[in-house]
């Protein structure tokens, strides 16, 4: 189905639907960081987690917000992440996009 046909077309992307990627961390973030917010749907299609959290408890809005990655907002939040999601430090995205002046993300998670 949908469901398999999507986790095979993330295996082609090297994206992992568990934590085993490169550094462990959630294939949603593997995905911001790469630049490769398009996948996010299709992560969202392979019922992955859209708040699965790295070892600082991250989520892929949270880097997404650090990174300016406005694009890959915007999928995560259309996907269903989590906008007030706390990390282990107590910051959402908001606190981070606000940090490193991205402000194209800050208008996005308004």
């Amino acid at each position: 189905g949908r469901r398999e046909q999507s986790k095979r077309l993330c295996g082609m992307y090297g994206l992992s639907m568990s934590r085993s990627g490169q550094h462990g961390e959630p294939p949603t973030v593997t995905a911001v960081v790469r630049g490769q917010g398009e996948l996010i749907g299709l992560l969202k299609a392979a019922e992955c987690d859209m708040d699965e959290r790295t070892e600082d408890g991250r989520t892929g809005l949270h880097v997404a917000g650090m990174l300016g990655r406005a694009g890959s907002v915007r999928e995560l939040m259309e996907a269903g992440a989590e906008v007030g999601a706390k990390d282990k430090a107590g910051k959402t995205i908001v606190h981070w996009a606000g940090e490193y002046g991205h402000m194209e993300v800050l208008k996005t998670v308004e």
